[in-house]
């Protein structure tokens, strides 16, 4: 691997090669100016090959994001006419991948009260039942409209 990076490379590969032509004839033998225009010419070669095979790679890649997302939105297409024509809560729907209407039931649990609440306010209710004391509290609950309605434990 070379430590240095290509465009540097290739400028002292230049310099050097003007510098081989200054000196002449005074170098040895097997070193000359035709070989290092060969071995420059051989690197900006191959330079130019990967460059345009890293361009031709991106087109490639560019290809395939395209593809891809026209998949994506022609499988929303169909899932959308499905749903259109035959309905959200058809079998067919649900086999194209949405979601019937049907399967999208409340959960189970709402906002509230803590379990370790309820089981306190279960408790006293059972106090109640059984004649024992308990603590009188008074609460009260917000309605739709800002009224409250007051409940007594």
């Amino acid at each position: 691997m070379v430590s240095k990076s290509i465009p540097k490379l290739l400028q002292e590969a230049n310099e050097v090669k003007l510098a081989l032509e200054k000196i002449g004839a005074g170098v040895p033998a097997g070193i000359s100016v035709a070989e290092m225009m060969n071995r420059i010419a051989a690197l900006v070669d191959a330079v130019n090959a990967v460059d345009a095979l890293n361009a031709e790679r991106t087109r490639l890649v560019n290809n395939k994001a395209d593809q891809a997302k026209n998949l994506s939105d022609y499988i929303v297409q169909v899932r959308a006419a499905v749903k259109g024509i035959l309905g959200a809560d058809s079998s067919e729907y649900d086999m194209v991948g949405g979601t019937r209407a049907s399967g999208k039931g409340r959960s189970g649990r709402r906002a509230g009260r803590s379990k370790n609440e309820s089981g306190a306010i279960n408790a006293q209710m059972a106090k109640i039942g059984q004649g024992d004391s308990f603590i009188l509290s008074l609460t009260y609950w917000p309605l739709i409209g800002g009224d409250y309605i007051r409940s007594v434990s």
